[in-house]
This record gives C-alpha cells, sequence and structure tokens, in this order.
C-alpha cells in the first residue's frame, strides 16, 4: 500500500513573512509584513531598513518590534543575529501606511526568520506592542 501526501506549500507563508489585519475608513484588509537578512549594506551592522510606503509611527514600530522580538531570542540566537542586517517590506506599496497597530505581526515576522519557522496563511495579527512586549487594547475596543 502506498501512501500519498498531497501537501498545498501556498498554505505556509516563507520564513519571515506574516499577516496584518489593517483598516482603512470601514474597511478591513489582509497585508503581508516580509522580513529577509539584507547582506548589501556591507558597511553597517544590525541595520534596520524598510520600504512598503510606511509613515512615521509605523516606522517607530519597527524598532519597537526589533528590540520585543530580541527579547524572546536566546542569548546564542541574539549574539547571531545582532550584526545582521534587516530589511522589511511592507507589500501593496501603493498604499500609505500608518498606525502602530502592525507591531505584533512585525515581531512575528522578525521572529519567523530569525528562527527559521514560518507562519501558517491563515492566521493574521493586528496590535501594538508595548517596549515590555505587552500587546496593547485596539483603538476603543476591549479586545486584546
Amino acid at each position: 500500500m502506498v501512501i500519498i501526501f498531497l501537501i498545498d506549500f501556498s498554505l505556509i507563508l516563507n520564513k519571515g513573512s506574516a499577516n496584518v489585519l489593517t483598516v482603512s475608513g470601514f474597511v478591513g484588509h489582509v497585508m503581508t509584513v516580509e522580513c529577509i537578512f539584507d547582506p548589501s549594506l556591507q558597511d553597517k551592522k544590525g541595520a534596520l531598513t524598510s520600504s512598503g510606503n510606511l509613515q512615521k509611527v509605523l516606522q517607530e514600530s519597527l524598532s519597537i518590534a526589533r528590540m520585543v522580538a530580541f527579547r524572546y531570542l536566546p542569548e546564542d540566537k541574539i549574539k547571531e543575529f545582532a550584526d545582521k542586517n534587516v530589511h522589511i517590506h511592507f507589500l501593496q506599496g501603493g498604499t500609505p501606511k500608518d498606525g502602530p497597530s502592525a507591531g505584533v505581526s512585525i515581531c512575528s515576522a522578525l521572529l519567523s526568520l530569525m528562527l527559521g519557522k514560518p507562519i501558517p496563511h491563515d492566521i493574521s495579527m493586528t496590535g501594538e506592542l508595548s517596549l515590555n512586549g505587552d500587546v496593547c487594547k485596539i483603538g476603543k475596543n476591549n479586545y486584546y
């Protein structure tokens, strides 16, 4: 008897990718954030660069997400990745992106990249991260 498993690899995002839940007016969207190690910045160590039409508040979320991600890494991984340059890209670059609520998705994408573990495609996240790694309430909702 032969058993064949068919695996749909589209069900798993690439390592370093995470889905973000966004709201624009009364319409919700799912957007993908991607992270890669960027060897092109030879003169910098540990740089964090970004692309995808990001506004100021979201730029701040990038650095907070990186700090929080490093808190969840084992000591050997921190030493391994501290000097690596990371580029973060938000797809759909023509759409301006602002607001802090992508922090948990950015942090998850960074951890996925650093630990080499992909996130399933059917999981999307939203939420602002505090410096202590807490996920903050979304707007005036009482949901976490």
